[in-house]
């Protein structure tokens, strides 16, 4: 009996927000919203979004992003891999597919930065939050996802791992960063 052809049954439970679509607009009047969530709540999004090739993990903060109220964001925190003091490990990050915009990735990541939810996290674990690391499974010498908000710190063999400064922006900031520089519409 070989457990490689045993498929490992994902919990989650079904939920209902609505998503962000292709008609919906982020503009710098846009309010976000941070929704602390359990992981069998986060794991039917993976499940509905993410490849089912990735062996993934339950991590302790998982996080639903809203903007106006629409579903397009998902982050999942755990207490640092690395040992730094003050340091959070971002376990994954992805979005709603069904944007309009082709590097809303980005947003999600410039979000993940800002002093709400580093508030959030510090608010959560009850200890100083100062940097985020992450790592991006790839034998590519830099990641176009993490490039620009997040620091390169190592190359490893099939990864990289990076760095960000907790509550670096506000999310006014992140906003406007991210639409100056990355908030092209996806063609059709």
């Amino acid at each position: 009996f070989d457990n490689a052809f045993v498929a490992k049954k994902r919990s989650f439970d079904v939920q209902k927000y609505k998503l962000l679509g292709p008609d919906d607009e982020i503009t710098r009047k846009t309010r976000f919203d941070f929704l602390p969530v359990s992981n069998r709540t986060i794991n039917y999004y993976r499940e509905m979004f993410l490849s089912k090739k990735i062996a993934f993990v339950d991590g302790q903060l998982p996080i639903l992003l809203f903007a106006d109220g629409k579903l397009f964001g998902f982050f999942i925190f755990s207490q640092s891999r690395f040992g730094h003091d003050g340091s959070v490990y971002m376990l994954t990050d992805f979005i709603v597919p069904t944007s309009r915009y082709k590097r809303l990735s980005k947003l999600v990541l410039f979000l993940s930065t800002t002093r709400d939810i580093k508030r959030l996290i510090e608010e959560r674990w009850m200890l100083r939050v100062n940097s985020i690391y992450t790592t991006a499974f790839t034998n590519k010498p830099e990641s176009g996802k993490y490039r620009g908000v997040y620091k390169l710190e190592k190359r490893g063999d099939g990864f990289l791992n990076y760095s960000a400064p907790a509550g670096a922006r506000t999310i006014k900031q992140a906003v406007s960063e991210w639409m100056q520089k990355y908030s092209d519409i996806s063609k059709s």
